[in-house]
């Protein structure tokens, strides 16, 4: 929907129709040609009210311009979702410039929609990614999905009540590090501490080796001991098909800094996502092209692997590099899902730090 002229000041008469009279509620600001020239008057006054601050409604907007005040998100949208909850997120969207759903026409500032079309979920998706470490690392995601729920209502939550989205990432060394961020790999990551955990460190651009994030963006070295950290084989997000067979989920590169092998008896792996345990019919972990074990099945969540002689052996100061594959339900469809290992046991003591998502 294209509101020309008169589109400039609908956000601002939005949150203020409620509380006027009942003459300029009945006036329909999408088809102002049926408004009659009482009730284009009554909001031409309640405009000027409001811009000068002596109206004396109780429809006032938030720290947020367009956004009721107390304001919270509680419903979960997506792709095709209509209503005032899109509205209010496009607007929420349009606030910050890294999230913004349009620069013009529909959807873009002061002229927010209804509708959740690609654009809103396009921008939704770079909201998930710029708070990745609140809102997808919980499930273990490390790319948006561009539905709007429970994770990313908290977020979008949480802003408003703290008065906004505050100012953008800078884009300049010297900017980001001044402004307490830090400056890693030619981009500036608006979280001013390194994060612990591996979702977060590498959506943000660093590197996640053995259980340690590097805020230099360079690779820690090995310093002996026994690890076990993301592979740099490990498949990025994407699309499973149903009854797809052996579908990688994940690759984990297990290190044996140490001067003996390594014996490793048992492998925990606990479900990601928004999913049912039933969607990875049949899991194995392979090296290789080498199946290492037979099928088995999740069970609240966990499946592990166990074998007295090893589930896998590592030989002194060397590494090996699992896959974790599984076919996938007949069936499925609009899950996310992904795998951590979750539980290591082995001969020695596992150095790193665990779940490795």
């Amino acid at each position: 929907m294209s509101i020309k002229k008169i589109g400039i000041v609908s956000g601002v008469l939005f949150a203020l129709v409620v509380a006027v009279t009942p003459v300029i509620a009945a006036c329909d600001l999408s088809h102002p040609e049926e408004c009659t020239n009482e009730q284009l008057t009554a909001l031409i006054q309640a405009l000027i009210q409001g811009l000068s601050g002596t109206g004396t409604g109780t429809g006032t907007t938030g720290s947020i311009s367009g956004i009721p005040a107390g304001f919270q998100f509680n419903t979960n949208l997506k792709q095709t979702s209509t209503g005032n909850d899109v509205k209010y997120l496009q607007i929420l969207l349009n606030s910050d410039a890294a999230t913004k759903v349009a620069t013009t026409g529909a959807g873009s500032p002061g002229n927010e929609t209804t509708y959740f079309g690609p654009a809103t979920k396009a921008a939704v998706i770079k909201f998930q990614q710029k708070y990745a470490s609140e809102v997808l690392a919980p499930y273990g995601l490390t790319a948006g999905t561009g539905y709007f729920g429970v994770s990313s209502r908290t977020k979008a939550n949480a802003i408003l009540a703290g008065g906004g989205t505050g100012s953008t990432c800078p884009t300049e060394a010297v900017a980001c590090v001044t402004g307490g961020y830090n400056w890693v790999n030619g981009a500036c990551s608006c979280q001013s501490t390194c994060p612990t955990t591996a979702v977060p460190c590498v959506t943000a651009g660093y590197n996640w080796v053995n259980g340690v994030c590097s805020c230099s963006g360079t690779t820690p070295p090995v310093v002996g001991g026994f690890s076990a950290a993301l592979a740099t084989t490990n498949p990025a997000a994407g699309t499973l098909i149903a009854d797809q067979s052996a579908a990688n989920l994940l690759e984990v590169t297990l290190t044996n800094g140490t001067s003996s092998e390594v014996k490793v008896t048992a492998i925990e792996l606990t479900r990601l996502g928004v999913s049912s345990d039933s969607t990875l019919s049949n899991i194995y972990l392979f090296e290789g092209a080498t199946r290492l074990t037979d099928a088995s099945v999740l069970s609240s969540k966990k499946v592990t692997f166990s074998n007295s002689n090893g589930v896998i052996v590592i030989p002194a100061n060397s590494s090996k590099t699992i896959s974790v594959k599984s076919d996938i339900l007949t069936g499925t469809a609009g899950q996310t899902v992904g795998i951590s290992v979750s539980g290591v046991t082995a001969s020695t003591t596992l150095g790193s730090t665990l779940p490795v998502n």
